[in-house]
């Protein structure tokens, strides 16, 4: 081929902002579109979480009949190499599954990219006819991308060919630190999306029960909304009346920044987690980070040597995690170093645009670039 691969992107786009929307921002910024030409078809008409019941059924239906049709006329003009489809669990998967069973009528390639550390429940609690869907919905693409070792391990478990599952980790640009200083008082951040499954009342406890001994601490919350957040924010009034907890709530990215640079500490103790884009992003502004020992989260932190690991759904556990960094002021600093270096040495997206594009010209028969 003596012309640049033409590959489609299927792909939320903002807002809101969540890991499949960071990851797309941050692939179509990269080095990988020096190489490779890129269109974009937007997944997400509608603003769908913020419907429940009835309403999120149609929401759904009428986001996939949009999706479908834009599909085709771009499928059709464009006409793309490669189709790169992003997806999670849930509709969003069989609606995604659709898309690629066009693209296959239409004689394309197909790369299906999936998300979501909430995949093992997904396939769990489905049907017997649900499972051989997702077993063919993915069996029918040319390569299935994975975003942790953990992730491509669930997927070869239910069967799927080692020679069609691609581990290809996630990727943050390195942020620039000038001007990041010591901080007088210790601000644990809470930055990711508002919703219970993500730990956040566990946090709020654990934060509160050791607040008393180590007064020099503050939590920030900060992150997009959902339908859950006015329960959380009740239950933060009625738990911190002495005002120790911030809650921030949705931040632009200059925002999100100061966030990050003001802060010491990251807690993140989500139920699941594929390879997390809120601990990446911490990590990559050498935060120490205090995580669940879930899905891919290991694949990004070891315990004690780059951050601390401490079971979901436990706030005494919790509050052991944090206050081991509380405590230990040159631990933290160097597990701080620890987490930067390991985003620096193998989670940029200078280490991970030339994985891409060797997996493009792998779908493309092997061919190499130019």
């Amino acid at each position: 081929m003596n012309r640049k691969i033409k590959v489609l992107h299927v792909a939320p786009q903002p807002p809101p902002l969540g890991g499949m929307v960071t990851y797309i921002q941050g692939l179509l910024n990269s080095d990988v579109f020096k190489i490779v030409d890129y269109d974009i078809v937007r997944a997400n008409f509608f603003n769908k979480e913020s419907y429940t019941g009835i309403k999120r059924f149609f929401m759904n239906i009428l986001n996939a009949v949009i999706l479908s049709t834009v599909f085709l006329v771009k499928t059709i003009f464009w006409n793309p190499d490669i189709v790169h489809v992003q997806s999670n669990s849930g509709f969003g998967y069989f609606e995604k599954i659709w898309i690629i069973l066009l693209a296959r009528l239409f004689q394309k390639k197909t790369v299906l990219h999936f998300h979501g550390g909430n995949f093992i429940n997904f396939y769990n609690d489905a049907s017997i006819f649900k499972k051989k869907l997702i077993k063919k919905g993915a069996l029918i693409n040319d390569r299935l991308i994975t975003g942790s070792p953990q992730m491509m391990e669930n997927w070869l478990n239910i069967g799927i060919p080692e020679t069609k599952v691609k581990y290809i980790g996630n990727a943050v640009d390195l942020p620039d630190l000038q001007g990041k200083e010591n901080q007088k008082t210790l601000n644990v951040l809470f930055l990711t999306r508002i919703v219970i499954a993500k730990g956040i009342i566990e946090l709020i406890d654990a934060f509160l029960d050791l607040r008393e001994n180590y007064p020099n601490t503050r939590l920030r919350i900060v992150g997009a909304e959902s339908l859950e957040s006015p329960q959380i924010i009740e239950y933060l009034r009625n738990k911190d009346k002495n005002g120790y907890i911030d809650y921030i709530g949705p931040v632009s990215e200059e925002q999100k920044h100061l966030e990050y640079m003001s802060a010491e500490i990251f807690a993140f103790p989500t139920y699941v987690e594929d390879q997390s884009y809120a601990i990446m992003e911490a990590m990559s502004y050498g935060l120490s980070c205090v995580a669940s020992n879930v899905g891919g989260v290991p694949s990004l932190i070891k315990n004690m040597e780059n951050g601390v690991l401490v079971n979901p759904q436990d706030v005494n556990s919790l509050i052991k995690g944090l206050k081991i960094l509380y405590d230990d002021n040159l631990l933290r600093k160097s597990i701080s170093n620890a987490a930067r270096k390991t985003i620096e040495d193998g989670f940029t997206w200078k280490k991970r645009s030339p994985e891409i594009i060797a997996l493009y010209y792998d779908v493309i028969n092997s061919q190499k670039p130019t």
